[in-house]
């Protein structure tokens, strides 16, 4: 359904408990027609309802500014007129027998293409606790209803999808969780969450796996990207097969102190961190700190951090006083 027509279009059935039935009004929110590639099949369904909601095809957003129609599928942009996208297939180099710019291999019947790359769960014993960390980025009392989170098994961990309706993407600005979800799940980049308290990760100058415990005497979490940590210090790559990976231990407390009082930092908060300053050093090829002084990684994150929502925000984001680990 897309938009509310102020006409009343029909009368619903509705059951209640006990088998009730009660026959109530009922609005036709919308009708929208689709050529298979998604260009707008011009009609009296079409000319009769005003296109107020621009979340239609695919659930994409139709930007009209300036009349260019064009379909916001988060890496790329899509052209439904000629079923054809603006950039090219960031996996172009899979499929070499199909045009980079088709659009779901010119079969729009059989297959669809949500929006970019994905951010991954790792599949381990800590799952559970993974997906709580991700899901307490969308705990924002405000969207609740508006905003889905689904986990897929696949080849390389458990693919967090992230779907919203109802919300224009300036209206997602306004919570840094879910922004930052909205970023990862559509960045053209892979992402690796996980929770361990070991982890491996790729020696940058020999290209070997080496082991990485994230225990007792360290800090208990791990953010490693493609993109050096310093100028100098260049720190580990990620797994094979992702670009950013963010590790953190599952028995790990964090402690913050804010005019002299100490309390526990909210997980979420501290989550919301490695992967805000891993996105921002992957994606944007941003040192973890500047030798110079300038705006890096870390403090966009904590500048990012003021937008999280009350319940998951830390008083010191980017401190920490002090870490407790907890079997």
């Amino acid at each position: 359904m897309s938009w509310r027509s102020r006409k009343l279009e029909r009368t619903a059935v509705a059951r209640g408990y006990g088998g009730q039935r009660a026959e109530v009004p009922a609005f036709i929110a919308g009708k929208s027609h689709y050529y298979p590639f998604g260009m707008n099949h011009l009609g009296p369904w079409y000319e009769t309802v005003p296109p107020e909601n621009k979340y239609l095809y695919n659930g994409k957003e139709l930007n009209g500014d300036y009349e260019i129609n064009l379909m916001d599928y988060g890496a790329r942009w899509y052209d439904g007129a000629i079923g054809r996208w603006t950039a090219v297939d960031p996996l172009a180099e899979d499929y070499y027998s199909i045009s980079p710019y088709a659009y779901v291999a010119n079969n729009p019947i059989m297959f669809i293409d949500p929006d970019g790359m994905r951010l991954y769960l790792a599949n381990n014993e800590h799952l559970g606790q993974a997906i709580e960390d991700i899901l307490g980025l969308a705990s924002n009392p405000d969207f609740e209803g508006r905003v889905a989170i689904d986990f897929t098994d696949t080849e390389k961990g458990k693919r967090v999808d992230f779907s919203f309706s109802g919300i224009p993407k300036e209206g997602l600005k306004s919570d840094a969780g879910l922004n930052l979800l909205f970023d990862l799940t559509r960045s053209e980049r892979d992402y690796l969450y996980e929770v361990a308290e070991n982890t491996t990760t790729i020696d940058r100058e020999t290209g070997e796996e080496r082991s990485v415990s994230l225990g007792e005497g360290t800090l208990g979490f791990g953010n490693y990207s493609k993109t050096p940590r310093l100028q100098y210090v260049p720190g580990d790559l990620p797994k094979d097969g992702f670009d950013g990976q963010v590790t953190i231990n599952p028995y790990v407390t964090y402690y913050e102190n804010a005019d002299g009082v100490e309390s526990v930092k909210p997980r979420p908060g501290l989550v919301f961190h490695e992967l805000q300053e891993n996105y921002e050093r992957t994606e944007k090829g941003l040192y973890y700190r500047n030798m110079d002084g300038t705006k890096a990684a870390h403090e966009i994150a904590i500048e990012k951090a003021a937008k999280l929502y009350s319940g998951i925000k830390p008083r010191t984001p980017g401190r920490i006083k002090r870490v407790e680990f907890r079997k």
